[in-house]
């Protein structure tokens, strides 16, 4: 569990960096 935590947090904090692409981004890279 705290790996799949990890990987979306590190999506979340990607797709604020990068200024925040379409939701589906983050969905792709967590699922």
């Amino acid at each position: 569990m705290t790996i799949a935590i990890a990987a979306f947090v590190l999506a979340l904090i990607l797709w604020l960096l990068f200024g925040a692409p379409p939701p589906n981004m983050p969905l792709l890279v967590a699922g």
